[in-house]
């Protein structure tokens, strides 16, 4: 079918579609609004370019303003690594003590401490310096128990990481920088004072250990523990 027809010189010259467009097995296949989200047919094509739209029921989701209906995107902040928790509940520590608390790094895995907190009484309020040391080389010697650590997923592995309260001080490793100190006011019962140390809460990379020598450790500077003092602590890390 001739779409129009030019005169050049003598002649007549006609313009045609290859293609007839009246004949429907020309046509491209072209999404109507009414059908838009419908892939049967001539639109099934479409799920090659777009699976990633595609919803359980092989239609592509459309944007929606209602929250929980079809379209609405799921957002979620929360990590996929494996995170764990340990707290320690009532302890007191040896009379003088140095490293008191310690996270120690993995053979086979990244540790990453999330965030950690201690809190405590004594019998008389008074105030004392805690540190977070980081060690390059490892604890020696001193008596310790081990904490169990809890997985926040029960589908992840079992921690690679060990955490040490000390009864008795060990012989501290190298120190690789002091990254939080602060005062922690023992209060007399029901007056309980916090510190709270948080990373990865601007943007900046959290503090990170490789290997066994390496540990993260709470230390109190070798002053005289205050009488009735005990101390609550809570460690939150992630390996990879």
């Amino acid at each position: 079918m001739s779409l129009d027809t030019l005169s050049v010189g003598g002649h007549d010259r006609n313009i045609v579609v290859v293609g007839d467009p009246s004949a429907a097995g020309n046509n491209q296949s072209v999404l109507s609004a009414a059908d838009a989200r419908s892939l049967s047919g001539l639109y099934a094509a479409v799920v090659q370019n777009v699976p990633l739209l595609q919803n359980a029921s092989g239609t592509l989701d459309q944007q929606r303003s209602a929250i929980g209906t079809t379209g609405i995107p799921a957002v979620n902040s929360e990590g996929s690594k494996a995170t764990y928790s340990v707290g320690v509940i009532a302890f007191t520590p040896v009379a003088t003590p140095t490293d008191f608390f310690t996270l120690v790094g993995s053979a086979t895995k990244i540790v990453r401490l999330l965030r950690i907190s201690i809190s405590g009484i004594a019998t008389a309020a008074i105030s004392v310096d805690v540190q977070l040391i980081k060690r390059t080389t490892a604890n020696s010697g001193g008596t310790s128990a081990q904490p169990a650590i809890g997985q926040h997923d029960s589908n992840d592995s079992a921690p690679t990481a060990v955490v040490n309260t000390y009864s008795v001080n060990p012989t501290t490793g190298t120190g690789g920088g002091t990254f939080r100190a602060g005062k922690l006011n023992l209060g007399a019962t029901g007056a309980a004072g916090q510190l709270v140390w948080d990373f990865t809460t601007r943007n900046g990379k959290g503090l990170v250990l490789r290997g066994i020598a390496q540990a993260y450790v709470l230390n109190w500077g070798g002053a005289a523990v205050p009488s009735g003092t005990l101390l609550d602590i809570d460690c939150e890390f992630s390996e990879e």
